[in-house]
């Protein structure tokens, strides 16, 4: 009875938490999308010119599909308030062996913080699902674990 009790419980805490995190996630409530809300609502837009590229090789042994494909490594110029910044981006392709990337974006940065910046490049709808997907997924195992436990040890 004890287990069942335990389980319950346990499914009615970390399923709703482990949900509405995916939901804050794909709402575009993240650090990211705050950031760039901040941004455009204050004006602390920016143009990134391409000033440099390198292509960087996969690592054959590698064990995630990302860290295998090549990469291109994107170097991005912006300017506020006449001071240069610069922000670093990297492409890939699984696709093909040409990586595409624009020769200009749109940086948007902290007003306090010109450095703090983010482009939509840098964190597109399927990175958001992955992360969203993934860290339901986390948050779902470590609050079954502790809560299960603490469980538990308060009904004996």
């Amino acid at each position: 009875m004890n287990q069942d009790l335990i389980t319950v419980l346990t499914l009615m805490v970390t399923v709703p938490v482990s949900i509405g995190y995916y939901k804050k996630v794909m709402a575009g409530n993240s650090k990211q999308d705050k950031l760039m809300k901040r941004a455009k609502r204050k004006g602390s837009v920016a143009t990134g010119v391409c000033v440099k590229t390198e292509y960087l090789l996969g690592d054959r042994d590698a064990s995630s599909l990302e860290e295998r494909s090549p990469t291109m490594e994107v170097t991005y110029e912006y300017t506020v308030h006449g001071v240069q910044y610069y922000r670093r981006i990297h492409f890939q392709s699984q696709a093909s062996r040409r990586i595409h990337y624009p020769a200009q974006i749109t940086i948007y940065y902290d007003p306090d913080n010109p450095r703090k910046a983010i482009t939509a490049e840098e964190f597109p709808a399927a990175a958001r699902r992955t992360k969203g997907c993934l860290g339901a997924a986390v948050i779902w195992l470590i609050l079954s674990i502790i809560l299960a436990n603490g469980l538990k040890l308060l009904l004996g």
